[in-house]
């Protein structure tokens, strides 16, 4: 038996967490920006969104060999990178997911959960190559929007738990859409979903 935090070839639905490539393609994120770095907020952060996801995990993937190690949702497991973990989806299917942490240099703290396109394509064939060619752009807000009213829902409880100054959902979305941006108005043209700091609900994407 292996011993507590120790690595193991994972099996059956774990070892999807090991697939190289269903983590391929990119991400499709929610992406929050909490403020300047604290790593009480941080901790509060990934507590929420863990329990708001129902993610199962997290755990640490190491590569070559193909092994997963136990992790736990806190600032010490986020130092260490990405924790994977498994995810049950809007329209009942299982996937992965990673949360990862960017902390600027002399910045704000950034929070997000990541689901890589190549496995949420095998999913759902409307994902297709997403956001290039047909499969980008409004075509793809029949799948999206199901997803986003979820990731909205999850940013919602983190803005509860710890507050946050912008949370953003789309395509790599991570310090692409800042706050700061949003001060000169927010565009009625977006490929990205919001949730600001004093408003309740969000703004959808619309294209």
């Amino acid at each position: 038996m292996p011993g507590v935090g120790e690595s193991v070839t994972p099996a059956g639905e774990l070892a999807l967490l090991c697939d190289r490539e269903a983590w391929s393609g990119g991400f499709y994120e929610l992406s929050i920006q909490l403020g300047p770095a604290d790593d009480e907020r941080l901790g509060q952060g990934v507590r929420a969104l863990a329990g708001a996801g129902s993610l199962d995990g997290p755990w640490h993937v190491q590569w070559q060999p193909d092994r997963i190690a136990p992790a736990a949702w806190t600032v010490a497991g986020l130092s260490r990178g990405h924790l994977r973990g498994l995810v049950t989806l809007p329209g009942g299917q299982r996937g992965i997911c990673s949360v990862v942490c960017v902390r600027e240099e002399g910045g704000d703290d950034w929070l997000d959960l990541c689901l890589p396109l190549e496995a949420l394509s095998r999913l759902d064939v409307r994902v297709g190559g997403f956001p290039f060619g047909p499969d980008g752009g409004s075509a793809s807000l029949a799948w999206r929007r199901p997803v986003d009213d979820w990731l909205a829902g999850v940013a919602g409880r983190v803005r509860e738990a710890c507050g946050f100054r912008l949370a953003v959902i789309g395509f790599e979305v991570s310090g692409q859409v800042r706050a700061e941006e949003m001060a000169g108005g927010i565009p009625a043209e977006r490929g990205y979903a919001l949730l600001l700091p004093g408003e309740a609900g969000h703004l959808p994407a619309t294209i």
